[in-house]
């Protein structure tokens, strides 16, 4: 399908304008592949469910993943998202994900937020269910302290979830920090038997 916004923004990492533009120029792209150094599509063991990542945010890519991170948070860009999707799939395909009966389930935000436009386009990628199931949530989560991240509960747009049943359930976001979003979901979901969070970006930076 046609974005028109690829052709009218600048790439934001080069700011030049080299359309079509999805969210980095061509060159760009090439420039964010390098950073393979960093994939790990391996499951994380520092949570209680498992954990996917395409990029592990460190001290040594912070400035290239906060471009691409911020850059999703203040605009969208449909062939972005499905260029990003389909990255994450393919490093998690390599090593995990097959195609069973899955429902991706975004984080909780504003309407096509970040992570409702990244599951919407693993969910027509792959051809699994997506489900739109958490409200809004009013506070961001860099206001909250540590506590209030960990006791944070979220709130269903509707009651009757049983339909999740005999499905993986995959929550999406783009970050993963403390994994307390995640796991307030998890737990929001009724603690399903497969679980599993697929993100961009695993963040490991010291100063969170």
């Amino acid at each position: 399908m046609f974005d028109f916004f690829n052709f009218i923004r600048l790439c934001l990492n080069c700011k030049k304008y080299k359309p079509p533009i999805d969210i980095l120029c061509e060159n760009c792209w090439r420039h964010y592949y390098n950073l393979s150094i960093y994939q790990s599509g391996s499951e994380s063991n520092k949570y209680i469910f498992s954990v996917y990542r395409l990029w592990e945010w460190s001290v040594k890519n912070d400035l290239e993943i906060k471009k691409i991170i911020y850059s999703l948070k203040n605009g969208h860009s449909k062939v972005g998202y499905n260029r990003l999707a389909r990255l994450l799939l393919s490093n998690i395909q390599s090593q995990i994900y097959k195609n069973e009966k899955s429902i991706f389930i975004p984080a909780p935000g504003k309407y096509e937020n970040h992570a409702y436009l990244l599951a919407q386009q693993l969910s027509v990628i792959t051809g699994s269910k997506y489900l739109d199931i958490f409200s809004s949530s009013l506070v961001k989560q860099k206001l909250l302290s540590k506590r209030d991240r960990k006791n944070k509960r979220f709130n269903l747009k509707f009651k009757n979830i049983k339909s999740l049943g005999g499905y993986k359930v995959i929550f999406v976001d783009d970050v993963i920090t403390t994994g307390a979003t995640a796991e307030a979901a998890y737990w929001a979901l009724g603690r399903p038997k497969k679980f599993e969070v697929w993100v961009l970006a695993e963040r490991l930076l010291t100063d969170i």
